[in-house]
């Protein structure tokens, strides 16, 4: 009787087993084949977003390609050291003496600008006491100075008879150093 039952339940054991040892490798080639479609997916979408930053810095290089000729005469606009500051407030005095104004700078300072990165601008406060005629042209002149500036403030007042009297603030570019 003993060799009866085994013989029924050899079967029935084997069985399990063998579903066992094929379950255990369907699990292990199923992980297996999930971990390299996983590291497949990470491949094209790591290779997707190297395509995406290649096209990118393609298309930045082509924008700084076709903007060169601007940059470059933008550039020219902009004080680069502390030498041409001097060169830059000298043309000031310069404007002033050609229009027949006198001319008297009382300070320069640098301004932060945290929004630019590379450039800063530099402040240039100063009077001017002439003609009203010859303020006006100095100002005109101002206006047209070959550096990238700008009249920040400005005041004219009468001082005696035909003399006038003017503040002025006026700032330019300049490259940090």
């Amino acid at each position: 009787m003993k060799n009866n039952n085994i013989k029924h339940t050899f079967p029935f054991f084997l069985g399990i087993f063998v579903a066992l040892v094929f379950g255990g490798a369907y699990a292990f080639v199923f992980i297996t084949i999930e971990g390299y479609v996983t590291r497949i997916g990470n491949a094209v979408q790591e290779s997707e977003t190297l395509t995406r930053r290649d096209a990118m810095a393609r298309s930045t290089e082509a924008f700084l390609n076709s903007t060169k000729k601007e940059r470059d005469t933008l550039e020219q606009f902009i004080v680069h050291n502390n030498d041409e500051v001097v060169t830059a407030i000298e043309l000031l005095e310069r404007a002033a003496k050609s229009r027949k104004v006198a001319l008297s700078i009382s300070s320069v300072s640098i301004v932060a600008t945290p929004e630019w990165s590379g450039y800063e601008r530099v402040a240039v406060l100063f009077s001017a006491t002439g003609p009203f005629t010859n303020l006006t042209r100095f100002i005109a002149t101002l206006e047209a100075l070959p550096i990238a500036s700008r009249i920040e403030s400005g005041s004219l007042e009468i001082s005696s008879g035909t003399s006038w009297f003017g503040s002025f603030a006026i700032t330019f570019i300049k490259e940090k150093i």
